[in-house]
């Protein structure tokens, strides 16, 4: 007699459905395989089976046949415990597990769970990434562990679960609970006035360009110019995540093993790798294709403070994904897709002192020495960074500008409605909008033929048509004209630092 049930496995971050089948002959002996990939886990599940079965008074014989299809993909795990029992129980028709009798599609439940000797039934360690894999796909009925319950509930999700706790609760009719939650969503605590008017003239401008429209920024500068304190205060002013947005960021903090729990409450993921970081841990991968810093950045910021100190090579891998808002990891064994939709923020010393270019401390490098460590700052990098600031430390009191950054702070406050004004418009934010796009909305307008008089490279033309597009937004206007142009580039000078 033959019979199926429904489970999966996620791999790399995309969740597989696994059609679980089972073909039992008439014997006198017992023999039990499984095929189709199975990890050593998946392997020995046949001695945790037998037990469970042990538990219903059920003798196993005869030819056992277990199928994990689709067969070219490899098994891992201890999720496949109960689907394989329920598919051998299903099979000796003790009792008749309709509820498991059908192809794969949405309308039948997926199995998870890992079995006891006694028969209970276990969460494992992956159930719950498994869980939001199936659901991100589509899936949204289960027969899950009845210690699962409690993780699930923190979920924004809309499921059906019937629970079991031991495998006697198989032979009883299903009882489904309806999982209806919403996501406790929240931002940080946003920057008070006070705060704001502490900041140079120059970062909140950086500050408000970055948010309302989702551009990158380089800034650089002696200690103490408030560049590290600049990425907190934006990480503060972004918006709280969507539900969708929060499963996914919770499964790839859960496939990387870190704490997910601000993710659950909606706030925007804030990275801050230290200098040392390797390639692999940076952009992701290792054995099992473990997703990098910039995946878990993904949908909030990933900050690199002391840029300078990083390795060229490891700096030189985000230029990709920087443009392509998504990272290819291929391995000999995989090659996963993982999402980098991050929002990029630098600080760095102009030089190993840290006072090069400075105006109140004389530098101590050499050329030699400044010149080996701004060449950390390739050419290609720095071209795909939107917004460049120099940061001085002239000392000139800000007083005369105070009215000028009280319009800016205004502006900071409502970056919400400017963002939501970008989107109506252009259907993104303007930092995130395709180069095609871009130029697609900038032929006709005068701030293009501004800048085509430049002598620019067409990846620099882009980047200042974003900030130019931006700049339109945050004052009012419906397109990027001469002045919005001008005030682009001027973002994106740093020829004091490097013209040495």
């Amino acid at each position: 007699m033959r019979s199926q049930t429904l489970s999966g496995i996620v791999s790399g971050s995309v969740f597989y459905p696994i059609d679980v089948e089972v073909k039992v002959t008439h014997s006198h002996a017992l023999k039990m395989s499984i095929v189709g990939l199975p990890d050593t886990a998946v392997k020995e599940s046949r001695e945790r089976i037998l037990g469970a079965f042990g538990t219903l008074g059920i003798k196993l014989t005869g030819d056992i046949i277990v199928n994990l299809s689709p067969s070219d993909l490899k098994k891992e795990g201890t999720d496949l415990d109960l689907p394989i029992f329920s598919a051998i129980l299903s099979s000796l028709g003790k009792p008749d597990l309709s509820v498991f009798k059908s192809s794969i599609n949405q309308s039948i439940p997926l199995c998870f769970g890992e079995l006891g000797l006694d028969g209970t039934v276990k969460k494992s360690g992956r159930i719950i990434q498994n869980v939001i894999g199936s659901i991100l796909s589509g899936f949204d009925t289960f027969i899950l562990p009845m210690d699962s319950r409690s993780a699930l509930e923190d979920l924004p999700v809309s499921i059906k679960v019937w629970f079991v706790g031991h495998v006697t609760d198989l032979t009883k009719e299903p009882t489904y609970i309806n999982i209806e939650n919403t996501s406790r969503r929240q931002s940080a605590d946003p920057p008070s006035l006070d705060e704001l008017e502490s900041i140079s003239l120059r970062a909140l401008k950086a500050i408000l360009l970055g948010v309302t429209g989702h551009h990158s920024i380089l800034l650089v500068g002696p200690p103490g110019q408030g560049k590290t304190h600049t990425a907190f205060v934006i990480s503060r002013l972004l918006p709280p995540l969507n539900g969708r947005d929060i499963l996914q960021g919770y499964l790839y903090f859960l496939l990387a093993g870190e704490n997910p729990d601000g993710i659950l409450e909606g706030k925007r993921p804030f990275r801050a790798p230290h200098h040392s970081i390797t390639k692999p841990a940076l952009v992701g991968g290792g054995v099992k294709g473990r997703p990098g810093e910039i995946t878990l950045a993904n949908n909030g910021i990933l900050f690199l403070d002391e840029l300078g100190e990083f390795n060229r090579s490891v700096l030189d891998a985000l230029r990709v994904p920087m443009e392509t808002k998504q990272i290819v990891v291929s391995r000999a064994n995989y090659s996963h897709t993982l999402p980098a939709n991050f929002l990029l923020i630098c600080a760095s010393n102009p030089c190993p002192c840290g006072y090069f270019g400075s105006r109140l401390r004389g530098c101590r490098c050499g050329i030699s020495e400044i010149k080996k460590y701004l060449s950390k700052f390739s050419g290609p990098f720095i071209d795909r960074i939107d917004i460049q600031l120099f940061l001085d430390d002239s000392g000139i009191s800000e007083d005369r500008f105070a009215d000028e950054k009280k319009e800016i702070i205004h502006k900071i406050r409502q970056c919400q409605s400017i963002q939501k004004l970008q989107i109506t418009k252009l259907g993104k934010l303007c930092g995130e909008l395709e180069s095609q796009k871009i130029l697609d909305f900038s032929k006709k307008t005068r701030g293009f033929e501004y800048l085509k008089k430049k002598k620019l490279s067409m990846r620099s033309i882009i980047k200042a048509l974003r900030l130019a597009w931006t700049l339109s937004f945050i004052k009012g206007k419906d397109y990027p004209e001469e002045a919005e142009a001008e005030e682009a580039l001027e973002f994106r000078r740093l020829d004091r630092l490097f013209d040495i």
